[in-house]
């Protein structure tokens, strides 16, 4: 089923709407998938989603500042945890990131391994910060 919020762009202060997410809760308390529909629609204030059940939702953004936290840590700390995720998604699982736009660590698209060079140089190499997120 498709579900939609709409939402009040003066209660989101220093987001650029198109980054604005629908996340929903898995079971888990912590754990929380992004299922928005894109692209926002910005001219409505409505972001909509696609889910198999009701269970509770937030409106949120999932990359702020710069790129790296992959696992999602609360306190934005990238670390080995974000490396080994980003491995795990990259050649491994493949499944889906909470946000696939922290990921993108070289700020170029598509997602590969230039994005976990990039990573594996910051945490151990030359700690050049990761890329703002877009």
């Amino acid at each position: 089923m498709e579900i939609c919020f709409s939402y009040d762009p003066d209660v989101v202060v220093n987001v650029r709407e198109h980054k604005l997410r629908l996340f929903y809760r898995v079971g888990d308390p912590d754990v929380w998938e992004d299922i928005t529909l894109l692209p926002v629609d910005k001219a409505g204030n409505i972001l909509c989603g696609r889910t198999d059940s009701l269970s509770p939702f937030f409106i949120g953004v999932c990359c702020i500042g710069t790129t790296g936290n992959v696992d999602g840590d609360p306190d934005d700390i990238v670390d080995i945890g974000d490396l080994t995720l980003l491995i795990d998604f990259l050649f491994i699982s493949k499944e889906k990131l909470l946000c696939m736009e922290e990921a993108n660590i070289d700020g170029t698209d598509p997602m590969d391994i230039g994005d976990l060079t990039a990573l594996i140089d910051y945490l151990f190499i030359s700690f050049t910060p990761p890329a703002e997120c877009l």
